[in-house]
């Protein structure tokens, strides 16, 4: 079906080359090649004929997107925040169907956050966010700009080692999260594949696509968003990084008063573009991102401290001391290890060791 071809066909994270396009031209012409698309679908279902209809809906979102990168890459940072703003005002009913209301703690699971150090022992706080009086340590992140400190989750230890470059673990510590409270998450964590095996299954199910499928009709009508959100950074450690100019300006939307009292969303939820392979399980392959709310303090955010319990920081090493054998994976999956080389999850150090820090103790900081 033309539909779920559609999905799969602009599947995310992608590349871009900096040497043979500019990024703003990059990304109007993957939007121009999703537009066409969308107006050459011959849908066999109502949520097919429903995008079909509203491409021009798709093509402001568009537009406004490529305007927004344009005006920052023109320094004028600020007409860029507005048209964003404008665009997600004009479109909340849209983007509230991504937002998970008082999602429970035990739907977003154990997060995890590691750190490179050579010394045998960090301390909890050394695991938390930069403090506010050390800013000058915070470097430019996807969805956040230098000198805001946030707090990064990987919902797997597997994600975390694939966002650290693949670092030698055994140069890492390690602490397991657990946040105290439901939360409000903005979901932007799953992929166009995912979207589309929801399809199908809900049509394999003779179920109606109408009342189940709302989300994937408007994950569908919201790509553009979610795309570029999701370009994979063509220069990995430079110090300004065209692909997290939305990321950052809807960062920016999010933490600001006024959208803060219509929307109150704690965080985001996002997959890696680290990880290019479809992995059959979001849960692995998921990011969070908890921005700070309070920086009137010298070193912590008092808001992000009440909402997390995590354990005491622990060596990779330390860990390996202790192995137990946990229970198999609930759902069967593989991870990419090398070119064309998969193994199952539960047979790698990485779950073992998830399962370790995860009976650990957690306080508050």
């Amino acid at each position: 079906m033309d539909e779920i071809k559609l999905l799969d066909d602009f599947e995310l994270p992608r590349d871009w080359n900096p040497q043979s396009v500019r990024y703003d031209d990059y990304l109007e012409a993957l939007f121009r090649d999703y537009i066409i698309a969308v107006i050459n679908l011959q849908p066999a279902t109502a949520i097919g004929r429903k995008i079909h209809s509203l491409s021009p809906l798709i093509q402001d979102i568009a537009d406004t997107l490529v305007y927004a990168v344009r005006a920052y890459l023109a320094g004028t940072p600020n007409q860029a925040y507005q048209a964003l703003n404008q665009l997600l005002v004009r479109y909340k009913l849209l983007l509230k169907r991504f937002i998970r209301q008082d999602l429970p703690r035990d739907k977003i699971g154990n997060l995890y956050r590691i750190r490179a150090s050579d010394s045998p022992f960090l301390t909890k706080s050394e695991i938390f966010h930069i403090p506010f009086n050390q800013r000058h340590k915070v470097s430019t992140q996807r969805y956040s700009i230098p000198g805001y400190p946030c707090l990064y989750f990987g919902n797997s230890l597997y994600v975390c080692w694939e966002e650290m470059n693949r670092i030698d673990v055994n140069k890492l510590h390690i602490a397991s999260f657990s946040i105290r409270k439901s939360s409000n998450i903005l979901n932007f964590g799953n992929r166009p594949a995912e979207i589309a095996a929801l399809v199908l299954e809900i049509l394999n199910r003779n179920q109606s696509v109408i009342k189940y499928g709302g989300y994937a009709l408007c994950y569908a009508l919201l790509w553009p968003l979610i795309a570029s959100c999701s370009i994979r950074t063509a220069v990995r450690d430079a110090s300004f990084k065209v692909e997290y100019i939305i990321p950052q300006l809807l960062m920016q939307w999010l933490i600001d008063p006024a959208i803060d009292e219509m929307f109150h969303i704690d965080g985001i939820r996002f997959f890696s573009t680290r990880v290019i392979p479809y992995i059959d399980n979001p849960g692995i392959n998921g990011n969070f991102i908890f921005p700070a709310r309070d920086s009137t303090t010298l070193d912590f955010c008092p808001v992000l401290r009440n909402m997390f319990e995590f354990s005491e920081p622990v060596s990779w090493q330390a860990c390996r001391l202790v192995l137990s054998s946990p229970p198999p994976i609930s759902k069967a999956t593989n991870i990419p290890i090398s070119n064309g080389y998969t193994v199952p999850y539960d047979q790698t150090e990485f779950y073992l060791v998830e399962n370790q820090i995860n009976s650990m103790p957690k306080t508050i900081l």
